[in-house]
């Protein structure tokens, strides 16, 4: 019988459960290339600076003491809002508490009209879950105006820094609390791009965080720390631009950008107007969204109107393309052939969002967090920067840093 040399041999198939933990370790934990982290971080740290550098126009009819959500309204909402038990069954169930003091009876009363009153005025206040909210804000806190001011300068300039990777870990993680603080403080103005911006810088933190000095691509802590090593050594320093923690972080981006694609796609399969091709319409033709008071969108409109060929093919056509994205989306994605496909359709998605609607923030975002779908080979092809600036962005060849090396 003939031998073959051992190196000759194919490597063993990996099976079983071992070889499922093995293909789930490299999806989340293999080493990559931070590029597209890093294009990431821009695109996504510039548009929060925008977003909240917006925010200092009306500062303290928002955020302040005497805001359209007054200091006092909050501290209740806080403190008092109800929050009902999660209760399945058909019956209501009956209150089997002693019947309250005449003390406690008025204070019931008051809570009940100022909380209960206008759905539910015969409720018992004691059979509630929970009172009040468990949130937080900076805003809860500092009402002084100055103070209010100097805070949000602080915050705007770490949302600076943060965009530009300096010092990443701390002002990545205070522009978060910021961004959260912000929200919790106006609940009024939140919406999708609040929370789509929340998730992305938040895996963003995460991501600088538990990363090793000198891997962050794109960034000025890269070259800060190839300044370090050069003073200490002597030498250029070799460094890579490969870690775990950016692999992670790229893959719960894409993993929530799945799962926001298929609830929405799957959400509105329960709208009549998505089977019968009339949901593009009534968002087009809908004044509170669409810019009919432009002549010339107004116009057009009414020439589609008059060619209802051309009509079907905008409406309906757009209706049928936006379910199959969105629910084919999750699935083909991860095919590299189809890849590209579904990128450029989401483009196009959000593309027609920010025009019709005029939501150009959230689809900006959502565009921010699809980049993760680039691949670094990509991302560094088109920026060209791995050969104009070496210093910021490491060259193609990229070696990895010995295991247990920490510099």
């Amino acid at each position: 019988m003939r031998t073959h040399p051992a190196a000759s041999l194919p490597p063993p198939a990996d099976g079983g459960l071992m070889g499922f933990l093995r293909a789930v370790n490299r999806f989340f934990f293999e080493p990559s290339d931070t590029a597209t982290l890093g294009l990431i971080r821009i695109c996504a740290g510039s548009l929060i600076l925008y977003v909240h550098l917006i925010y200092s126009y009306q500062l303290y009819q928002l955020f302040g003491k005497d805001a359209w959500i007054s200091d006092g309204l909050v501290t209740d909402i806080r403190e008092e809002y109800p929050i009902p038990p999660s209760d399945f069954r058909w019956e209501p169930e009956k209150s089997t508490l002693p019947p309250p003091s005449e003390q406690e009876e008025e204070q019931l009363a008051r809570y009940r009209e100022k909380w209960l009153g206008g759905y539910a005025p015969d409720a018992d206040p004691r059979l509630l879950w929970s009172r009040g909210q468990y949130v937080w804000s900076v805003w809860f806190h500092v009402t002084d105006p100055t103070w209010v001011a100097v805070v949000h300068v602080g915050i705007l300039v770490c949302m600076l820094l943060f965009a530009l990777g300096l010092w990443t870990p701390v002002t990545g993680l205070v522009s978060w609390l910021g961004m959260l603080s912000y929200v919790n403080r106006a609940p009024t103005t939140f919406f999708g791009m609040d929370t789509i911006m929340n998730v992305l810088v938040l895996y963003l933190t995460l991501a600088h965080l538990f990363a090793r000095p000198g891997t962050a691509a794109l960034s000025l802590d890269r070259l800060l720390w190839r300044y370090r090593r050069r003073r200490e050594t002597g030498a250029e320093p070799a460094g890579d631009a490969l870690s775990s923690s950016a692999t992670f972080a790229i893959r719960l981006m894409q993993i929530h950008f799945c799962i926001v694609y298929l609830a929405s796609g799957l959400s509105k399969l329960e709208g009549s107007a998505w089977w019968n091709g009339w949901a593009i319409w009534q968002t087009a033709a809908n004044p509170e969204f669409a810019a009919l008071h432009q002549p010339r969108y107004h116009d057009l409109l009414a020439w589609l109107c008059r060619h209802r060929v051309l009509w079907e093919i905008c409406m309906s056509g757009g209706a049928a393309f936006t379910l199959a994205l969105e629910i084919g989306f999750p699935f083909l994605v991860w095919n590299r052939r189809l890849r590209w496909l579904m990128v450029i359709g989401a483009v196009l998605l959000h593309t027609g969002i920010a025009l019709v609607m005029g939501l150009t923030g959230f689809s900006l975002m959502m565009l921010a967090l699809l980049v993760s779908f680039i691949p670094p080979s990509t991302v560094r092809h088109l920026l060209g920067l791995a050969e104009r600036v070496p210093a910021l962005v490491p060259g193609k060849a990229l070696t990895p840093a010995p295991v247990g090396a920490h510099q």
